[in-house]
């Protein structure tokens, strides 16, 4: 009877727990038997036996979360600390064993490289992963690879060669008998599409024109003959519905359709789809799963564990565990008061956007009467309007399918605001009348950046460029009200940031570090052209380019690199800087309690606008998974 109870169990549970495996405890697995199927598909599972259980195993920075799990679910693919290569880490021990060696910097091919998006094959002999070329001009250029898990750490071979900046987005699956890496990708037009990659190499091939927005999660049925996957459901980008194709591509549907925000996690061995899923009549998010059998669902969805917010989904291990991301915290614009004498921000900073965290690419207006910030609600971006004399907060919606957002800066007449944008997959600057909130949208092919130049309409533009010596990143003024093609800079150097003063009779540029130089350095030249001086001969690191900006009154600079780190120090710091434009040597301000990168100066000289907060990202398991009883219906409908 024993065995028949373990028979059972093997065949149909799809959860697991932690501890003893319920595949080798006989008595244990009779405790995991599913409950009548007339009760699942009902919705209306009971589990009063099993209760699923979250264990939080790792919290840190976004990029420390692990890009794998091991299907023993006691390795983790990571990103090694303080290298940019990947490393295969033990959880029991925290032991680190680097897979990757990315090889040292050739200027001017390329400044540094960094390895990232790792999976484990079927069987983890390999990992399929990104590196990314960085270019003079912070152009990264990704080419996909693979490289054994075994021996010494290296680059491995070459899948896919090296694309134009950002079309290889992410690495998301192998298939189960480790023949195709399912990708997604950005096109040529812009639109995202689903991509199977042949993991003995081979061309691609589009498993899913997917349009302008890209799923949060996809992967492999366990019979590697489908692939799920998420996507906005509607044009507001909030709703999210699951979808499942064919890999033969001989058949598309919909999976789970819902007015929620249904998010892919994984796809078990028990044959169900796990998502998250804010379909409560309470809105909290939680665990959810629908029964699966022939790439169509056979009940409706299940509840699992009600309020756990999921960022991401990991995949599960061979015993059933599910794991994944979340993050505690934000980002948010915060002012703080400047100390007119040293240049020190004080603290504490105020946040001037209290109802809406997460808010960023702050900008003063040239009065300085109005601070301006974006913030995205639903997936639906609004730029946010507050009055420093009254504190009302206006909000001006954006058009729909904007993306990769940094800087946002005002025209000198304080009439519009502009940033450089994704805009329906399309390079794009658009301005917004801060009156009427009507947006101009102009298509310009490889722009990355905007700086206003103050008392003006005009704009500073950077742009990576192709060429016939490779990729090129020129700065290029331009002005909106005539339309004229932008006019490059005279300054052959490679900029890296750039900043204008006060008056708009000078400019600085933070230079990258090239061949026959010693380093990043920062110099100063006349707007109009000509000769111009170093200020600083040196940085530690490169600058920030969202902290690079003139003091109020124009005698000095602000600017931020990555701090120098001991034990005290966390490695994540970040030190601003002051530097005094007639020369001297430059002062570092103290560090500051919060992650900043952003120093947007108040024009009175005693208030800075920043971007604080530095969010922990963690890592979760689910374990003893089974559905739990539905709570009074939802919204929408099961």
């Amino acid at each position: 009877m024993k065995r028949l109870v373990l028979l059972l169990a093997m065949c149909v549970v799809p959860g697991g727990c932690s501890g003893p495996d319920p595949h080798d405890d006989p008595a244990l697995a009779a405790a995991f038997l599913p409950a009548p199927a007339v009760a699942i598909y009902g919705g209306l599972v009971g589990a009063d036996s099993v209760t699923t259980r979250t264990r939080r195993i790792l919290a840190g920075a976004e990029w420390e979360m692990p890009f794998d799990i091991s299907a023993d679910g006691r390795r983790t693919l990571v990103s090694a600390p303080g290298t940019n290569d990947l490393a295969i880490q033990d959880l029991a021990t925290g032991e680190l064993r680097p897979i990757t060696a990315s090889p040292e910097p050739v200027a001017p091919e390329y400044v540094w490289g960094y390895c990232y998006s790792g999976r484990f094959s079927p069987d983890e002999g390999q990992v399929a992963f990104l590196y990314s070329r960085f270019s003079a001009g912070q152009s990264f250029y990704p080419e996909l690879r693979v490289v054994s898990t075994e021996g010494e750490a290296g680059l491995g071979e070459v899948l896919i060669p090296m694309m134009p900046p950002g079309r290889w987005s992410e690495t998301l699956r192998w298939s189960p008998d480790g023949q195709w890496i399912l990708m997604w990708r950005e096109a040529d037009d812009g639109r995202q599409q689903l991509v199977l990659v042949p993991a003995a190499g081979g061309e691609p091939r589009v498993l899913m024109a997917l349009g302008y927005e890209a799923p949060t999660g996809a992967d492999f049925s366990p019979d590697g003959r489908f692939v799920a996957y998420d996507l906005p459901a509607t044009e507001n980008g909030y709703a999210h519905d699951i979808h499942v194709v064919t890999v033969d591509g001989s058949g598309h549907w919909t999976l789970v359709r819902h007015e929620a925000q249904d998010l892919f996690l994984g796809w078990s061995r028990g044959g169900y789809v796990y998502f998250s899923s804010d379909r409560t009549r309470s809105g909290a998010p939680g665990v959810w799963r629908i029964p699966v059998r022939e790439g169509h669902a056979t009940g409706p969805p299940e509840l699992v564990k009600p309020d756990v917010h999921v960022r991401s989904g990991t995949g599960f291990d061979d015993h059933g565990r599910l794991y994944y991301r979340t993050r505690v915290g934000s980002r948010e614009v915060r002012v703080a008061s400047i100390d007119p004498v040293t240049g020190s921000f004080r603290l504490p900073a105020t946040s001037p956007f209290q109802d809406y965290a997460a808010s960023g690419a702050p900008a003063w207006s040239p009065e300085g009467r109005f601070l301006a910030a974006q913030f995205v609600l639903h997936g639906r971006r609004r730029i946010l309007i507050r009055s420093m004399e009254t504190g009302e907060v206006r909000e001006l919606p954006l058009p729909f399918r904007i993306s990769n957002v940094i800087v946002m800066d005002w025209t000198g007449d304080g009439r519009s605001l502009f940033f450089p944008a994704l805009h329906e997959g399309r390079r794009s600057i658009l301005r917004v009348d801060v009156r009427t909130g009507a947006v101009e949208s102009t298509v310009m092919e490889g722009l990355t950046w905007a700086v206003s130049v103050p008392g003006t309409n005009r704009i500073l533009l950077r742009f990576s460029l192709p060429s016939e010596v490779g990729w090129l990143t020129p700065w290029m003024v331009y002005d909106p009200d005539t339309g004229e093609e932008p006019t490059p800079l005279d300054i052959s150097h490679p900029i890296h940031a750039l900043a204008v003063s006060p008056d708009g009779s000078m400019l600085a540029v933070a230079l990258e570090a090239v061949e026959g130089t010693s380093g990043n350095s920062i110099r100063v030249y006349p707007m109009e052209g000509g000769e111009g001086r170093e200020l600083v001969a040196e940085t530690p690191w490169p600058v920030w380019r969202d902290s690079f900006a003139f003091t109020p009154d124009g005698s000095g600079l602000y600017y931020a690199t990555n701090a120098e780190t001991d034990e005290e120090i966390p490695r994540r710091a970040i030190r601003p800087w002051i530097v005094d434009v007639s020369g001297g040597e430059p002062r570092p301000l103290d560090l500051v309690p919060w992650r900043t990168t952003a120093i947007r100066p108040h024009p009175d000289g005693r208030r800075v606008a920043t971007i604080a907060g530095d969010p922990v990202w963690e890592f979760w398991v689910m374990e003893d998974i089974a559905p739990v009883r539905r709570r009074g219906g939802g919204r929408g409908g099961p």
